[in-house]
C-alpha cells in the first residue's frame, strides 16, 4: 500500500511518543508536530489537532519483473504484531514536506519501503544523506521516472542505507547501473531480493563480487543481462545457498549447463525459475522436474528445443525408494527385502505391459517411437491410473502393516509435484503428452500457458482441466480443436473456476462457448478473444447482456480483448456492441478492439462516458478509422489513468487529438503509426508534456526529422522506439535521439536514409540496445555495424535484410565478433557462422 508522507510521518511520531500505531489519520498538519518536536514538548503534540479528510487511493506499487512486491517489506524495527509496511512513493511534494523535519522524526518516517516517483535522484540522495544511520530503509525501488539517475547518485543512495537494505530494484534505471554501483551493492550484507533486469553495462566479475558479498540473496532477477552465461550461473549457484527464485529470461547465452549446476546445488530450495527465450533444452527441464520437487513456478516460453521428453516419468525403482523413505519418515514398518523384491517384480511387469500397449498405440497412429521413449514420455492418464491401482494392491499384499488408505496416499504423493504456474507458450514441439503429464503429476496447477503450441490440442487441455481442479489461469489460444470448446470450458467439478482465459486465434470457438464460460465463473477478471472469427457483433452484444444480468459478472472483468473478432470487418464489433460492453464492465483496465472497422466516434464517445472510463489504463484502437478527434479528446478528458494507447491506421486523427492526449493524460506508451494526418505540431506537445517508455511512429511521412528530434527529451525513459519509413528522420535527428534514449532496448530504423554515422552514435550512447531493425538501410556498411557492436554488447537480433552494402563476408565477421547475436542477411535468413 502506498501512503502519503503525512500518513507515514504522523504514525511514526505517534508511535515514537505514545508507543502505539493505532491512530491512522489520512491528512495531517505537520507544523505543530515540527514545532513540538524541536522544543521537545510532548504536551503540544498531545494537543495538536489532526484534521482527517477523505483518503486518497493510489495504485499498488510492485517491483519490476517477477520479484516480490516491495510494499510488503517489513522494517526490522517494526513490532512483531505489525502485518504490513507502507511504501512511501518519493515525489517532489513529499520531499519538500520532509526537508524541514528533525532527523529524529525523519528517521522514523523513512523506516519503510521507498519507491521513487517523479523526483530527481539528487533530491533523494540529499534526504538519505541527512539520515545517515538514523533510518532503517529495507526496500528501495528506483522507478523509470527517477530523473537524473547517474551511477554516482544511485551509488550514494544505496550506500546511505546499505546496512539495513533487504530489497533492491534497479531495473527502472539500467543506464545508471555500472560495475561501480555493483561494488557498493556488494556491501549490502542483508540483501535478500535483487532485481538487475535490463542492466546491460555490468560485467561478470562485478556480478560475482555482489554474489560473494551478498550471500543471503533469495530472489534474483537477471533478465536481459548479457553478461549472464552458464559459467556465471554455475559459479553463483555455490555462492548463494538460499537462492529460491531466479529469472534469466532473454539471456541468450544461458543453456543447459548453467541450469544443471543450479539443480545440483539447490534441488531442495529452488521454488521459481524463469528462462524464457534462452537456449535451454529438454535435458535441463527434465533435471529440474525430476530433482527440484518443490518447484512452484516454471517458465520456458519460446524455448524451441523443449519437447515432451523434458517431463520425467518415475520408474519402479524410484517408486520403491520413495516407499521405503516414506515408511521410515512416518515411523511405519519398512518392508523386508523379499517383500520389496516382490513389489519390484509386480511393478516391472505392469510397466512392461504399459510400454507394450503405448508402443502399439504409437505404431497404429504412425509414430516412430521406441519402447524407451514410450516409457519416458508416452504414458497417458488412464495408464498411470492403472499403475496406481495395481501397485497399491501389490504393495498392500507385500507389506500388510501398511493400510490401503495409507498406501493409496503414498502413491498420490509419489506422483505429485508442487508446480503451480507453468508457462511453455511458443514451444512448438510440445504435444498432448505433456498436457497429460501435467494432469497426472501437477494436481495443484493454478496457471498454465501453452499459447501458440501448435501440436497441443483441446483434448490435452481438457485433460488438464479435468484433473487440475485449482486451475484459474489458462492461455491456450491457437491450438487445434479436436474436441468441442464447450467441453474444454465446461465446469469440471464443484468449486473449479477460471479467473483468466485466453482463447485468442481459435477460429472454432463460438460466442455461445464464451458466454457459457462467463456465466459459470462470475469472478472472471481477464478474457482474450482476439482473432476469434466465429465471434461477431451479435455474440458480443449477447455477452454484454449476460454481463449486465449480474452485477458481479461486469464488476469483476478488468481485461477484455475483442480485436479482430468476426470473419470480416463488417461482422466484428460495432458501436452498439461496444456501448453495451463498456456499460456492463464498470471496472475495465484493459480494452483492445483492434480491427473494429464498424466502430465510429459514437461508439468511442459511449466509451468515454461509460463507468469503465475512469479505470481504463490500456486502450487499443488500431484500425478504427471512422473515429474523429472529438472522440479522442473526450477519451483524453475521461480516461485520466490511461497509460498505453494505440491509434495505428487512424488517418482521421489530427494534431488536435494528439495534443489533447499529451496534455490531459500521462501516457507511457503511444503508437500512432500510419496516421497520415499528424504533423510537426503534435511533436511540440509531446516534447512539452509527455514522458514515453515506448513510441511507434512507423510510416509518418508527414513529419520532419527536426520535429522528431525536438521530442527527444520526452524519450529519456523509452525502451522501444520505431521510426521505420519516417522519411524525414536522418543522421542528425537520430544522433539527437541516441544521446537522450540511453535505456533504449528495441529500435526500428528500417528504410531510412541513414549512414554509418547514426550507427556509431547508437553504439556510443545506447549500451542497452538488444534488438535493431535496419531493413532496407541502403547506405549502411560493415564499418558502421562494427562501431555499433562495440558499444551495444547486449544485441541479440539485428535485421539487415535488403541492405545493399552488406555482403556475406561482412556478416561472417559480425557473427565471429558477436556469436550470440542473430543477424539476418539480405534475404532475411539467419546467418550461420562458418567453422
Amino acid at each position: 500500500m502506498i501512503c502519503t508522507l503525512e500518513e507515514i510521518a504522523l504514525r511514526a511520531v505517534v508511535q515514537t511518543i505514545f508507543g502505539t500505531n493505532e491512530h491512522k489519520p489520512t491528512k495531517v498538519d505537520l507544523e505543530p508536530l515540527r514545532a513540538g518536536l524541536e522544543r521537545g514538548h510532548s504536551s503540544e503534540l498531545r494537543g495538536a489537532e489532526v484534521a482527517p479528510s477523505a483518503s486518497v487511493e493510489r495504485a499498488a506499487c510492485s517491483a519490476t519483473g517477477s520479484l516480490p512486491v516491495a510494499a510488503s517489506a517489513r522494517s526490522p524495527s517494526s513490532s512483531d504484531t505489525a502485518t504490513k509496511q507502507d511504501t512511501w512513493e518519493v515525489d517532489d511534494v513529499s520531499l519538500s514536506q520532509v526537508a524541514s523535519l528533525p532527523p529524529r522524526v525523519l528517521g522514523r518516517v523513512l523506516s519503510t519501503a521507498v519507491a521513487s516517483g517523479q523526483v530527481t535522484a539528487s533530491a533523494v540522495h540529499q534526504v538519505f544523506f541527512r539520515l545517515r544511520n538514523a533510518a532503517s530503509i529495507i526496500s528501495f525501488v528506483a522507478s523509470r521516472q527517477l530523473k537524473g539517475a547517474s551511477p554516482l547518485l544511485i551509488g550514494r543512495i544505496i550506500r546511505s542505507c546499505r546496512a539495513s537494505l533487504q530489497q533492491l530494484d534497479l531495473s527502472g534505471v539500467p543506464a545508471a547501473v555500472t560495475d561501480t554501483v555493483l561494488a557498493i551493492i556488494a556491501r549490502c550484507a542483508s540483501l535478500r531480493t535483487l532485481n538487475l533486469a535490463d542492466c546491460a553495462a555490468v560485467s561478470a566479475s562485478a556480478l560475482l563480487r555482489v554474489f560473494r558479498g551478498c550471500s543471503t540473496i533469495e530472489h534474483l532477477c537477471l533478465a536481459c543481462v548479457p553478461a549472464i552465461d552458464d559459467d556465471l550461473i554455475a559459479t553463483f549457484a555455490h555462492l548463494l545457498p538460499s537462492l529460491a527464485s531466479l529469472d534469466v529470461s532473454d539471456c541468450r547465452q544461458v543453456g543447459d549447463r548453467g541450469l544443471l549446476a543450479l539443480v545440483g546445488t539447490h534441488r531442495a530450495s529452488l521454488r521459481r525459475i524463469r528462462a524464457d527465450r534462452t537456449r535451454v533444452t529438454s535435458a535441463a527441464v527434465y533435471a529440474l522436474m525430476s530433482e527440484c520437487l518443490q518447484l512452484e513456478t516454471v517458465s520456458f516460453a519460446e524455448c524451441d528445443e523443449i519437447s515432451d521428453t523434458a517431463f520425467p516419468v518415475w520408474d519402479p525403482e524410484s517408486a520403491i525408494r520413495a516407499a521405503v523413505g516414506k515408511a521410515q519418515y512416518d515411523g511405519d514398518r519398512v518392508p523386508e527385502d523379499a517383500e520389496l523384491q516382490s513389489l519390484r517384480d509386480e511393478l516391472r511387469a505392469l510397466m512392461v505391459q504399459l510400454v507394450e500397449r503405448e508402443s502399439h498405440v504409437a505404431v497404429q497412429s504412425g509414430e516412430n517411437i521406441s519402447n524407451e521413449e514410450s516409457a519416458a514420455s508416452n504414458l497417458n492418464v488412464e495408464a498411470r491410473e492403472s499403475v496406481h491401482e495395481n501397485a497399491s494392491r501389490a504393495s498392500a499384499s507385500a507389506a500388510p502393516s501398511l493400510s490401503n488408505e495409507h498406501d493409496s496416499q503414498f502413491w498420490v504423493d509419489m506422483r505429485t509435484l508442487a508446480v503451480r504456474e507453468a508457462d511453455f507458450s511458443g514451444c512448438d514441439r510440445l504435444t498432448d503428452r505433456t498436457m497429460r503429464w501435467f494432469a497426472c503429476y501437477c494436481p495443484d496447477l493454478r496457471a498454465l500457458s501453452v499459447q501458440g503450441c501448435n501440436a497441443v490440442t483441446t483434448t490435452g487441455v481438457e485433460t488438464v482441466r479435468r484433473r487440475c481442479q485449482r486451475l484459474t489461469v489458462l492461455a491456450c489460444g491457437g491450438i487445434e480443436a479436436t474436441v468441442p470448446w464447450s467441453r474444454v470450458l465446461a465446469e469440471q467439478d464443484e468449486g473449479s473456476y477460471l479467473l483468466a482465459l485466453n482463447v485468442s486465434w481459435s477460429p472454432s470457438i463460438t460466442g455461445d462457448d464464451v458466454i457459457d464460460a462467463v456465466q459459470q465463473w462470475a469472478s472472471m477478471t481477464s478474457l482474450n478473444m482476439c482473432g476469434c472469427h466465429s465471434i461477431g457483433s451479435e455474440s458480443i452484444s449477447l455477452l454484454a447482456v449476460t454481463l449486465l444480468s449480474s452485477p458481479t459478472l461486469g464488476a469483476s472483468l478488468t481485461e477484455l480483448d475483442l480485436s479482430w473478432c468476426g470473419d470480416s470487418p463488417s461482422t466484428g464489433i460495432d458501436d452498439d456492441s461496444l456501448s453495451n460492453i463498456v456499460q456492463a464492465c464498470c471496472s475495465l483496465r484493459v480494452l483492445r478492439i483492434a480491427g473494429a472497422r464498424e466502430v465510429t466516434s459514437t461508439g468511442l464517445l459511449a466509451l468515454a462516458h461509460s463507468p469503465s472510463a475512469p479505470s481504463l489504463e490500456v486502450l487499443d484502437l488500431t484500425g478504427v478509422y471512422q473515429a474523429r478527434d472529438v472522440a479522442i479528446v473526450s477519451i483524453a478528458e475521461s480516461c485520466t489513468r490511461l497509460t498505453h494507447l494505440t491509434l495505428d491506421e487512424m488517418d482521421t486523427i489530427t494534431d488536435h487529438g494528439i495534443v489533447a492526449l499529451c496534455v490531459k493524460t500521462k501516457l507511457k506508451v503511444l503508437s500512432i503509426s500510419w496516421c497520415s494526418s499528424i504533423t510537426d505540431a503534435a511533436f511540440d506537445a509531446m516534447a512539452q508534456f509527455a514522458s514515453f517508455e515506448g513510441l511507434a511512429l512507423r510510416s509518418l511521412s508527414t513529419v520532419s526529422g527536426t520535429a522528431v528530434a525536438r521530442c527527444a527529451p520526452a524519450l529519456e525513459h523509452a525502451r522501444q522506439l520505431s521510426l521505420a519509413k519516417c522519411d524525414g528522420v536522418d543522421d542528425a535527428a537520430l544522433a539527437v535521439l541516441a544521446r537522450h534514449c540511453r535505456v533504449l532496448q528495441e529500435l526500428d530504423v528500417s528504410w531510412l536514409d541513414i549512414t554509418d554515422e547514426s550507427l556509431a552514435e547508437l553504439g556510443e550512447h545506447c549500451a542497452s540496445l538488444r534488438i535493431l531493425g535496419a531493413e532496407g538501410c541502403k547506405l549502411v556498411t560493415c564499418g558502421g555495424l562494427l562501431s555499433l557492436v562495440r558499444g551495444c554488447t547486449a544485441l541479440v537480433h539485428v535485421n539487415l535484410a535488403w541492405c545493399d552494402r552488406i555482403d556475406d563476408g561482412d556478416l561472417q565477421t559480425l557473427a565471429r565478433i558477436m556469436p550470440r547475436t542473430e543477424f539476418l542477411d539480405y534475404y532475411g535468413v539467419v546467418v550461420t557462422r562458418e567453422a
